[in-house]
């Protein structure tokens, strides 16, 4: 029993590592997208498009430029709540997610589950949130929308929504793994019970 313990308990450290891992990487990602790449989803010489700065062509002269701080400032096509909405949507994970590494640290060094519970739902919500301010804001830029001219800082927020979700999938394994270890630990269960952890 005791080489099923061990192995166990390195199958789940090893999945506890890789969770850390990819939390950092989708922190990096959001860093990236949201503070170095200044939140634009798309540039194209003057005209560029984010999520709090917006410049456009001037409608006479290609050359000219004309460019919006505020959301009052843009035209009535535009819903300044929405892209208010999604601005705060999008950069809420900037919180969200560092907390959860945060709680993450904690719960790798703490032996209760309830951290690992706790951040598994703080990720679910960052989840939600990215994915909502994402959409929204696409929805209101949509007659802008033109994928040729995508910044890499938009390709960085969907590679960290697509983190979010395997951190999710990667979570809810190591939960449910580490109850099953605990019950079969604490009712005595024989070698080939464990087994089942590390195949």
């Amino acid at each position: 029993m005791a080489e099923s313990q061990k192995k166990c308990c390195l199958s789940l450290r090893g999945l506890s590592g890789t969770i850390s891992l990819v939390q950092v990487l989708v922190c990096s990602l959001l860093t990236y997208a949201l503070i170095y790449g200044h939140g634009n989803v798309l540039v194209d010489g003057c005209k560029k498009i984010g999520f709090y700065n917006y410049c456009f062509r001037n409608a006479t002269s290609l050359e000219d430029c004309y460019c919006f701080t505020e959301f009052r400032g843009l035209n009535s096509r535009y819903f300044p709540h929405g892209l208010l909405v999604s601005l705060i949507l999008t950069y809420s994970s900037l919180v969200t997610v560092p907390m959860g590494l945060l709680i993450l640290l904690l719960a790798q060094g703490d032996k209760d589950i309830t951290l690992w519970k706790f951040d598994l739902g703080l990720n679910v919500f960052s989840l939600i949130v990215l994915f909502l301010g994402i959409i929204t804001h696409l929805f209101l830029i949509w007659d802008q929308f033109d994928i040729t001219h995508l910044t890499p800082a938009f390709l960085a927020l969907v590679w960290a929504l697509g983190g979010l979700s395997l951190q999710y999938c990667l979570m809810s394994h190591y939960i449910r793994l580490t109850s099953v270890w605990s019950t079969a630990k604490t009712e005595g269960h024989p070698a080939e019970d464990l087994s089942i952890l590390v195949a």
